[in-house]
């Protein structure tokens, strides 16, 4: 599983955002809205890192979430990126 290249996170005022540019803006015309958490996977993503590395860098820095919750959000949103075309296997 690979995030496509030329996709960034950035802070834009209280909110993050990624930003395709280059070839995954040809894929996805738009800007993805991301929690903080959600921001946490992405950057995941954009590290190279597996979905087990990532949910279990969740629990590290969240204070009350559990690896089975942390997996099923990290996969939840992988899928809907996958569905946007911005995830390859």
């Amino acid at each position: 599983m690979k995030l496509l290249d030329y996709i960034f996170v950035t802070k834009l005022g209280n909110e993050f955002v990624a930003v395709p540019t280059g070839a995954a803006a040809a894929v996805f015309h738009g800007v993805i809205r991301l929690n903080v958490t959600g921001k946490d996977i992405f950057q995941g993503l954009i590290d190279g890192l597996s979905v087990e590395e990532i949910a279990a860098k969740l629990v590290e820095d969240y204070d009350g979430v559990d690896l089975a919750t942390a997996k099923k959000c990290t996969e939840d949103m992988i899928e809907k990126l996958r569905g946007a075309g911005l995830v390859t296997d």
